[in-house]
């Protein structure tokens, strides 16, 4: 037993080095099987960022500091979608404004879908300030996408990024 110990470590621990790695990869697997799964699917994003404060400080540290949502889907086997925000503004807004962006990703039922993206976009921002000192100015933006804009055509067709 102590020589086929001491011969085997090698071995023994190759064979479990393989077996750590099939566990993680099958893990990584189960993990993105859970993501896909957990995308809502009505078409309706509520995101809520938390620490807004020290997040638009990094935000002015680093420019082009983008935050992503979690991906949703606007109805079943629908389009898949993710909102992107630069804190701190990105292009004419930055430094001034708050920059909320759509962006179409790859999605399990692209096939089956109408290109371009043509729904109704509606974005709402809800003022989440003290309710006592005055009446939540919320502010909601809604837009169509025109059937020539190029971000809301099917991912990868167009021959830039995906967003």
């Amino acid at each position: 037993m102590a020589r086929h110990v001491e011969e085997s470590v090698k071995l023994h621990l190759a064979m479990m080095c393989a077996l750590l790695s099939w566990q993680w990869q099958e893990l990584q697997d189960l993990q993105q099987e859970l993501e896909e799964l957990s995308v809502g699917s009505d078409g309706v994003l509520i995101w809520k960022t938390g620490s807004y404060g020290r997040r638009l400080q990094e935000a002015k540290a680093k420019p082009n500091l983008e935050c992503f949502s979690p991906a949703f889907y606007t109805h079943k086997c629908g389009y898949k979608l993710q909102v992107s925000a630069f804190l701190n503004g990105k292009g004419s807004g930055e430094g001034t404004r708050l920059s909320l962006y759509v962006d179409l990703l790859p999605g399990a039922f692209d096939n089956l879908l109408e290109w371009s993206f043509a729904r109704r976009v509606t974005f709402c921002l809800l003022d989440q300030s003290d309710s006592g000192l005055a009446k939540p100015q919320h502010i909601t933006e809604t837009f169509h996408p025109g059937p020539n804009w190029k971000h809301f055509q099917k991912p990868g067709t167009w021959g830039g990024s995906l967003d």
